[in-house]
């Protein structure tokens, strides 16, 4: 968490010098455009096989190849896409953004395979040395590409080859994956049966994690550049929590499925962990970040401090939502994770939209940072009430912090 938050916090920085307030505009749409299209990325695979992780080697060949399939499909939607996309929010430089994504998502494929088998083995320090090198090869050469000269293909081009080199890594150190059972009909069946949910959560969650941005480029598109900049440096902090605890937490709480208080006892303790230490972390970090921003930038992204400050503050009840979304993995709830990430998808466009509406960059980020204030603790809510406990339980977990 510490190399991935100071890789992250290194390229911004020089990003933010580098490239001017279009280049994060233009990638914003991009990064944005590619999450919705791409929501059928694996066809649900990845948490299946984790979720299934005692059946991951007869499983694993057959669900690389149905991953294979879903991500060219994805990849020949994006590249369709690319020139309307482009006409649509008046950005004639995005295709050549969306064609190198697209390009990115089958190349994935065999690296989500190993971390897979990472993760249903509890691999958890393999994996770890996997994402630190990892983010140190991306953000690397991110700054390489930007200092090249490449402009906000800085951003897109290390996407593209950061898959490959994980593939090789994983095959160095691990090797190869076992045969298992080659793609059939009754197999193919069976995977797209169970990881439907997964495949329509992903959907909604790509609409969650980008939607506020392809509706602030079409409705506020003079804000974009520098909501987007600034929602940055906050939602780094949050990835790192969030791909940590879903990597760790899935299946830890799918190995104590057949002990159901147990698995709710740890639930409630995790919650209760993350809210004493995230609500100090984020205020506190919001009271110093106006002083850090100017600091480093020199004043180029003063205007982002109201974006920074409010999502930082609404981070403290957000996190605690990838604990809710790992306890409905781990108990297979797919249609109640599927209601919830929809609901926060919807609330999330609906955020931007009347911020937009309203007029302004402050009116977005508190419409925005309102709705995600609110949804961190709703998904925990639902998360818990499903594992057998109550509303009170829960909040009982989260006031004391």
């Amino acid at each position: 968490m510490i190399v991935t938050k100071l890789g992250s916090f290194i390229a911004q920085l020089v990003l933010g010098w580098l490239l001017a307030e279009d280049d994060f505009a233009l990638y914003a749409v991009a990064i944005s455009l590619t999450g919705v299209i791409g929501a059928v990325r694996d066809g649900g695979v990845s948490k299946l096989l984790v979720q299934r992780g005692h059946e991951f080697d007869r499983l694993a060949r057959a669900a690389g190849q149905l991953a294979m399939a879903f991500n060219l499909f994805a990849a020949a939607v994006l590249v369709l896409a690319a020139p309307y996309a482009a006409a649509f929010y008046d950005r004639p430089a995005l295709p050549p953004l969306l064609w190198v994504l697209a390009l990115s998502l089958p190349l994935g494929t065999p690296a989500m395979l190993h971390k897979a088998r990472l993760q249903t083995r509890m691999g958890f320090e393999r994996l770890a040395r996997l994402q630190m090198g990892s983010v140190v090869f991306r953000y690397s050469s991110i700054i390489g590409f930007a200092v090249a000269g490449f402009g906000p293909m800085a951003f897109v081009l290390p996407i593209l080859i950061t898959p490959l080199y994980e593939w090789g890594v994983c095959f160095w150190r691990e090797g190869a994956l076992s045969r298992g059972s080659v793609l059939s009909w009754t197999l193919a069946r069976e995977l797209l049966l169970a990881g439907r949910w997964i495949m329509l959560t992903a959907g909604a969650s790509a609409l969650g994690g980008g939607g506020d941005f392809l509706v602030i480029g079409r409705l506020a598109p003079e804000a974009l550049a520098v909501y987007f900049f600034g929602f940055q440096l906050t939602v780094a902090m949050s990835q790192l929590f969030t791909q940590s605890m879903q990597a760790v937490l899935l299946p830890m709480f799918s190995r104590l499925g057949a002990e159901p208080a147990r698995q709710r006892q740890g639930f409630l303790k995790s919650v209760r962990l993350l809210t004493i230490v995230s609500g100090p972390a984020c205020v506190g970090a919001a009271l110093a970040s106006p002083i850090l921003v100017h600091l480093a930038w020199q004043g180029k992204w003063d205007a982002s401090f109201p974006v920074i400050q409010v999502m930082l503050v609404s981070l403290a009840l957000l996190l605690i939502s990838p604990l809710g979304s790992a306890l409905l993995d781990a108990r297979a709830r797919w249609r109640t994770r599927l209601l919830l990430i929809t609901l926060e998808g919807i609330a999330i466009v609906l955020a931007a939209a009347l911020g937009a509406w309203i007029g302004g960059l402050i009116a977005i980020a508190l419409c925005v940072g309102v709705e995600r204030a609110v949804m961190g603790p709703c998904i925990c809510w639902f998360a818990g009430r499903d594992g057998g406990g109550t509303a009170i339980t829960t909040a009982r977990a989260v006031l004391p912090s």
